[in-house]
């Protein structure tokens, strides 16, 4: 069936939204150690997790959850035995984490650090193209889907 643009739209809209940020959309399980250039380049620019924005206004059960993934993500980063796809998730974790407590800014910039991590992995591109749709940068939005695509 060929429907109009803003059909597909509403029936992928809230519902599609809802399960990513449940966390309901995974990948295939993937292993990687990130042995190229490109790689090691991205674990340089990403090998440290960037200071917590300000999550006070958040109820402390999300604050708790959102500490305890950063936590996660600093001792991935930190154990000289993790690989680029653990890294990866572990940055794309907590940023689902931001996306979920509408904390864009912390969002965008986590998410990517991912991709960079793991260009390969569809779901950087796409959580980036929802934000970016939801803050109303449209081309930007179709821009990350497309390359999802």
């Amino acid at each position: 069936m060929n429907l109009p643009l803003r059909a597909r739209r509403s029936r992928l809209g809230v519902p599609l939204v809802v399960a990513i940020i449940a966390g309901s959309c995974s990948s295939p399980a993937r292993t990687g150690t990130g042995t190229g250039a490109a790689a090691g380049a991205a674990g340089q620019a990403t090998g440290v997790a960037a200071p917590l924005p300000d999550v006070s206004k958040l109820v402390p059960t999300v604050q708790a959850q959102i500490a305890a993934q950063h936590d996660a993500l600093t001792r991935t980063l930190a154990s000289g035995t993790s690989t680029v796809i653990e890294r990866a998730n572990r940055f794309g974790e907590l940023a689902k984490l931001f996306m979920a407590a509408q904390l864009p800014e912390a969002a965008v910039t986590t998410f990517q650090s991912a991709q960079s991590l793991d260009p390969t992995d569809y779901r950087w591109p796409y959580y980036l193209a929802q934000l970016a749709r939801s803050q109303g940068d449209l081309p930007k939005a179709a821009g990350l889907f497309d390359r999802v695509l």
